[in-house]
């Protein structure tokens, strides 16, 4: 059942998750199979307070995210990480392909490895991804862009990666960890975890 129909079962009574304009009260969104949080306000007030934080790029986001090759080979910068900040455009509506693009709009991510897994003679990297910014596809795009595509991607992989993936992760592999945001009824840092569902899928024999 979509979000909004589920928020009106758990907190019923509350207008704001019957109006469309405002997005049934929610403040974000996630990709198709994508996991992870959702935010949502049960006021007026709490979902522009919250909407304005989004808007002005002051939510820290953090997903986690298993690739395609051996992420340690990229130069890390003096923070451990791999800082992207390449311009991504559209290729069309709806759920198109992003891609770096100099007519692109701004976006930045940085990248820092976790881990690297051996699964049947292949390398595949557990990466941390931090958002400064929030576009479409846009950790998918930077990663596609760097050369380490994400498993079980159907729409940025080839159709017979995507396939082969599939036969033993049958989902893709993009998790939000994390939102960090300044809670409108309490004035301070919230932050909100969520553990890592697609653990088990790292485990799965040879």
């Amino acid at each position: 059942a979509p979000i909004h129909q589920w928020l009106n079962v758990a907190l019923p009574g509350e207008p704001i998750y019957e109006d469309r304009s405002l997005d049934f009260g929610i403040v974000h969104r996630l990709d198709a199979e994508t996991s992870g949080p959702i935010l949502t306000a049960r006021t007026l007030p709490a979902w522009h307070f919250l909407r304005l934080q989004f808007e002005a790029m002051r939510v820290r986001k953090t997903y986690v995210c298993l690739v395609h090759g051996d992420f340690s080979q990229e130069q890390v910068d003096e923070n451990g990480s791999v800082a992207v900040n390449a311009r991504l455009r559209k290729r069309g509506k709806g759920n198109a392909r992003s891609f770096v693009c100099t007519l692109g709009q701004s976006a930045e991510t940085h990248f820092k490895l976790v881990e690297t897994h051996s699964y049947r003679n292949r390398t595949y990297s557990l990466v941390e991804a931090s958002l400064v910014t929030g576009r479409t596809h846009q950790i998918r795009a930077h990663l596609t862009h760097l050369g380490y595509p994400l498993v079980s991607d159907g729409l940025y992989l080839t159709e017979e990666q995507a396939r082969a993936d599939r036969a033993w992760c049958d989902r893709m592999f993009l998790h939000c960890k994390g939102l960090q945001f300044l809670d409108p009824s309490l004035l301070c840092p919230s932050f909100l975890p969520e553990p890592l569902l697609l653990r088990s899928y790292l485990s799965k024999p040879a």
